[in-house]
Formats: C-alpha cells, sequence, structure tokens
C-alpha cells in the first residue's frame, strides 16, 4: 500500500501556507536541507546571519513552494509573515550538518485580510514635527490625519529605503495633534532599533535594541492592541511592549533630515498569534520546534499519525497488498508517555515565551523503514482534562 497523508501536505496539495522568513545566527561551512510545507503557499525568504568579529551580514533567499534550500548549519530563527488568520509565532532551533528542516502553519481558509492604504501626504493629511532637546534635528511627522484620529486598534507597515541625508525613520501610531503618538524607529548611524512614547515636547523612550544587521532597506510594522505594542522588521518580531497612554490616534510615519524612498502606508486588523511547527531531522532521530500562543503551564503531549501499523509487505504491479487480504490500514496514532517511549520531552510543560521542543526516536528496524507520519502537539489544560489546541501537523519520513 502507498504511503498517504491527508490533502494539502506535501507539494500538490491545497493548504496555503504563509510565507517564512528563516534567520541563520551563525556561520559554519556545514549545509542544512530547508522546505516549507504545502502547495499554493507564498513566496518564503531564508535570511542568513553571519557573525564575524563586528562584521554582521544577512543575506537572503528566495523558497518555492515544495522547493529545497541548502542552509548554513547552526542555530536559527524562523520568522512568519502574518496571513488571513493571524501571524505565527517565530521558531528557534538547532540544526546540525546534514539534517533535513520541515517548516509548517496552520491551514489558511479564508480571503486575505482587508489592508487599507494610507494617504500620509494627501490633501487632508497632517504635516507637522516631533521636537525635543535630547536630539538635535527633529522628526518630521506625516499622518493620515483627523479622519483617523479615532483609530484603536491596528496595524500599521510600510517599506522604507535609506537616502543621503536621513539617518532615521520610523512609523508612528496613534497620533493625535498637540497630544503625542507612539514612534517606532530604525537608527542607521547607530545602529539601534527604538519604541518611543512621545507626548508634547515630552518623549521617553520605551525600549531599545542594537540592530548591527540594519541594511539600506527594511519593512516597519506597528501593531498596537489595547496596550499591547508589537514592533517587527521585516516580518521578525524584534519588540514587546506594554503602555495604555495612548489609546487611539492616526498612524503615519516620521524621518529626521532629508526624506528617504518610501513606499505605501497600509493599515491592516491586528493579527491574532498563531502556533507554528518545524522538525529538524537526521536518519531516525527528529526534533519537533513549535512555538505556542497559549499560557504558560499547559502540557505538550507528542502525537504520531503514521501511514500502515506495520512494515512494508510484498506489492502487486498495481500496489495492493494482496499478501494481507484484507482493505488498507487506517493511519495509526501514537501518543506520548510518561516513559519518553517516543524520545525524550515527548510531554512537556509550556514555557513563558510559549517554546516547546520533543524529540522523535523511531527503531532502526529495516521493516519499520520508510514509515511517513505527521508529528504535531497536543496542548492539555494545566489541570489535564481537556485538549485545548494543537500545533500544525509537520510531515516526517523516516
Amino acid at each position: 500500500m502507498k504511503a498517504r497523508l491527508p490533502r494539502g501536505v506535501f507539494p500538490g496539495g491545497v493548504l496555503p501556507i504563509a510565507a517564512a522568513c528563516l534567520a541563520s545566527l551563525a556561520m559554519l561551512p556545514a549545509q542544512v536541507q530547508w522546505q516549507m510545507q504545502g502547495g499554493r503557499m507564498q513566496s518564503s525568504v531564508v535570511v542568513s546571519d553571519v557573525v564575524s568579529g563586528n562584521d554582521h551580514k544577512r543575506t537572503t533567499k528566495v523558497i518555492a513552494p515544495g522547493q529545497q534550500v541548502a542552509m548554513q548549519a547552526g542555530d536559527s530563527a524562523v520568522h512568519f509573515v502574518r496571513n488571513a488568520n493571524g501571524k505565527p509565532a517565530s521558531l528557534k532551533m538547532t540544526t546540525p550538518d546534514g539534517a533535513r528542516v520541515n517548516v509548517a502553519v496552520d491551514v489558511v481558509e479564508q480571503a486575505s485580510p482587508a489592508m487599507r492604504v494610507m494617504k500620509p501626504f494627501g490633501v487632508d493629511a497632517y504635516a507637522g514635527a516631533l521636537v525635543t532637546k535630547a536630539r538635535e534635528l527633529p522628526f518630521h511627522v506625516h499622518t493620515s490625519g483627523t479622519e483617523d484620529a479615532q483609530l484603536r486598534d491596528y496595524r500599521a507597515s510600510v517599506t522604507v529605503t535609506k537616502s543621503d541625508g536621513c539617518d532615521t525613520f520610523g512609523i508612528v501610531a496613534r497620533h493625535v495633534a498637540d497630544l503625542g503618538c507612539y514612534l517606532f524607529s530604525i537608527d542607521w548611524q547607530a545602529r539601534k532599533i527604538r519604541l518611543e512614547r512621545w507626548m508634547g515636547t515630552h518623549h521617553m523612550v520605551v525600549r531599545q535594541l542594537d540592530a548591527p544587521w540594519l541594511s539600506s532597506r527594511h519593512t516597519l510594522t506597528l501593531q498596537v492592541h489595547g496596550f499591547r505594542m508589537q514592533c517587527s522588521v521585516d516580518d521578525e518580531v524584534v519588540l514587546h511592549s506594554f503602555d495604555g497612554a495612548l489609546t487611539a490616534g492616526a498612524p503615519g510615519i516620521a524621518w529626521v533630515g532629508q526624506r528617504p524612498t518610501i513606499g505605501p502606508l497600509t493599515v491592516q486588523p491586528v493579527a491574532d498569534p498563531l502556533a507554528s511547527a518545524a522538525i529538524v531531522q537526521e536518519r531516525t532521530r527528529a526534533r519537533l520546534y513549535a512555538s505556542v500562543p497559549v499560557a504558560p503551564g499547559h502540557f505538550a503531549v507528542l502525537q504520531l499519525s503514521t501511514d500502515r501499523p506495520h512494515g512494508h509487505v510484498p506489492r502487486t504491479l498495481a500496489g495492493l497488498e494482496s499478501s494481507l487480504m484484507q482493505p488498507p490500514a487506517a493511519p495509526t496514532v501514537l501518543w506520548a508517555d510518561w516513559r519518553n517511549s517516543l524520545g525524550n520531552n515527548s510531554i512537556s510543560e509550556v514555557g513563558f515565551d510559549g517554546a516547546v521542543t520533543a524529540e522523535i526516536v523511531w527503531p532502526n528496524l529495516v521493516g519499520l523503514r520508510g514509515q511517513v507520519a505527521l508529528a504535531q502537539l497536543l496542548l492539555v489544560s494545566p489541570d489535564g482534562f481537556a485538549i485545548v489546541g494543537a500545533t500544525p501537523p509537520v510531515a516526517l519520513i523516516f
């Protein structure tokens, strides 16, 4: 009997998978094969970080659906773009030499979320400046104006290309004239990323991060949801913060010096956090990495859905297993136990960052080679009485 998997698991299915951004944090000569699951997913961007002394570079590659791309082995991070359901959480993992990596997110069946293109340079737009004694030059601010002054929760994005005479650019949220705004900016000169709160002539740096990897072109995203703020650069979430000083206001852009090359300013609904998963496989051993949007204290239980409960048997030219004298067997589901029969940490507790890791060990027997399985983690409530969710299934071939 041929191994069968649910429709949409391998390329050629109907699983629209969001684009992924893979960031490698260490440079090694070893190679790893990366692949995104899905047949009609968007393009995937692979970002490889190279650290050599004080030098910090990033290179990008595009992964076509089902295509395998060789990346350097080492510590890696996977960052996803938002889709119609929300934004899959980032993953961090270690990829050894010669390993295979499969990455997956949940099925997206509905249409993409509505996107509104703002006009910060339109007739009704607001133009002003943010001035403080802490800066020699002011921020030039342009927002969509009073028409959007009542907007509360949204996700604003813009792509910027650095130009001569511009050393800082940012995206503005909840701007109200003469009151204040939130500003998420990248400082090319200082190589830093900042989230600031401006209220009149007073401003405070809420969060700041060193960013030696900044290049001349980036896409900035600032999401405001209640008192939660999330800042992303090229779909990588770089800053989280909580602040409730400003509750509503228009989106916009800001820069210091000469105006850079700016793409369309877009606004979308807030992206809810989603689960994501990836498998790093070496021969008969594999490690499942997942990131889940549940509270700490939940349990994660490994589940393997195999294509058959036995090894290969002789088949006819038509692919029938006539020697069994029975119809094709249904998939067999294996669950982890406290003895770690399927591998270490096959039952674990979700931590504060939502990251979960489980090892998978398959018996190295001739009759069990070639088995195909879907691996995922079942999320169980802290009291153990209910399954509250699951990670996306990831294909695994032993």
